[in-house]
């Protein structure tokens, strides 16, 4: 929809931000670029995995939300009075945003589009899950869930059952593992599927490729199958 936007910059308490102005005509992908100079006061998270920036894009801004644009406001302003402020009174309205980007002065790099195998790998180097994409932690889907791992062992007598999963990316650190069973979805177990039981697995950390675990399955025996599925976690 056509008319006068507003996106800012603010720190994470929502009291120091930099709103700025766009127009958009209907219909028409349009480049944006704002120069921000950097922020000499407020409070501002400059490490650790807390939020550190947000970038905020409204449709919409009233007055309690309205700050001077092209500089720092010490509020959580979104917009200005510029805005047009007609978004929501428009049946049918529609807004869409590309990809976006924050780079530093003087000028902004370009916008390139890789493809999804090529951004999965980047962020399992962070977050990996054996479930399939889409398919949440924990589902219970029985046997058919995607991304479900079989361990099939047999040996005879055997009480403790023990495999060593890879890593489809290297991580950045020592990943916490979580194990889920594959019937159930229950968090910290594996499924003996002989028995029909979930177990708790013991899970040890194999490096950065890889990690191992071992279960006691509910009855020794020459037939092991566990089930399960996992995700690995090195987020910051």
């Amino acid at each position: 929809m056509a008319g006068t936007y507003s996106a800012a910059l603010m720190n994470a308490a929502g009291n120091r931000s930099y709103p700025f102005n766009f127009t958009l005509v209907a219909n028409t992908w349009t480049l944006i670029t704002q120069t921000i100079p950097g922020d000499t006061t407020g409070t501002w998270v400059l490490s650790g995995n807390a939020t550190g920036a947000d970038l905020r894009v409204v449709q919409v801004a009233g007055s309690t939300n309205q700050g001077t644009a092209n500089t720092w406001n010490a509020s959580g302003a979104l917009g200005t009075s510029s805005n047009s402020n007609t978004f929501f009174g428009t049946n049918g309205a529609t807004f869409q945003l590309g990809p976006c980007g924050l780079w530093v002065a003087p000028a902004p790099q370009p916008l390139l589009r890789t493809s999804i195998q090529d951004e999965l790998a980047r962020c399992q180097r962070y977050y990996e899950k054996s479930y399939d994409v889409g398919t949440a932690p924990g589902t219970a889907a029985g046997t058919s869930s995607a991304g479900l791992v079989l361990w099939g062992i047999t040996v005879n007598n055997i009480t403790t059952a023990s495999n060593i999963q890879p890593y489809k990316v290297t991580k950045r650190a020592n990943p916490t593992i979580t194990m889920y069973s594959g019937t159930t979805g229950a968090s910290g177990k594996v499924r003996d599927a002989i028995d029909n039981t979930d177990v708790t697995p013991t899970v040890a950390l194999g490096g950065l490729n890889q990690f191992s675990f071992f279960v006691n399955p509910s009855t020794a025996g020459i037939n092991i199958n566990i089930q399960s599925q996992w995700t690995a976690d090195a987020r910051l």
